[in-house]
């Protein structure tokens, strides 16, 4: 008896749609409720907002996820439909500069840390480079290596999912 109710459970939460995808229609005949929940600047024709949404469920992205690519300008918009602008030269080059502000500005701060007696001014000093560090490194990981990272990702998930998905 209990095997039935949990076969039934089971059936039910198969046919349920996500209650997301169920509204992404509604968004590309509905402007003001597509900038509502993708947030402000997204003021794009019928077209682009189809385009987003295809490329939402395409590689299976959260809003927060294109809120970020699209503030840091990763959605091209083309002719054709939208693009997420990420590939491997953009992400090395990315790479590279964090790794050269680390340098340049870590020599100096392991130089105030091995330091054994810290004055005042040496700990300002350290803090106000890990907040450059902080402040340089954070929009360069966001606009050159996020989306390469995030589109890898996906496309990793995507490609295990249809790999384990029974043939029809």
């Amino acid at each position: 008896m209990t095997d039935s109710r949990l076969d039934k459970a089971r059936q039910l939460f198969a046919e349920l749609k996500p209650a997301e995808a169920s509204g992404d229609e509604n968004l590309v005949d509905d402007e003001l409720a597509f900038r509502q929940r993708f947030g402000f600047g997204f003021s794009w024709p019928r077209r682009h907002r189809e385009s987003l949404i295809e490329l939402k469920h395409r590689l299976d992205l959260t809003d927060a996820e294109i809120r970020v690519l699209r503030y840091a300008g990763n959605l091209r918009r083309t002719s054709a439909g939208i693009r997420l602008n990420a590939s491997r030269p953009l992400a090395i080059l990315g790479w590279t500069l964090i790794g050269l502000f680390v340098f340049v500005f870590g020599a100096p701060l392991t130089g105030v840390l091995l330091d054994r007696s810290f004055s005042g001014a040496q700990v300002l000093f350290a803090g106000e480079v890990l907040l450059l560090l902080t402040g340089l490194c954070g929009p360069i990981y966001l606009v050159f290596v996020y989306p390469w990272a995030l589109l890898r990702r996906r496309r990793a998930l995507l490609a295990a999912a249809a790999s384990q998905e029974p043939p029809q």
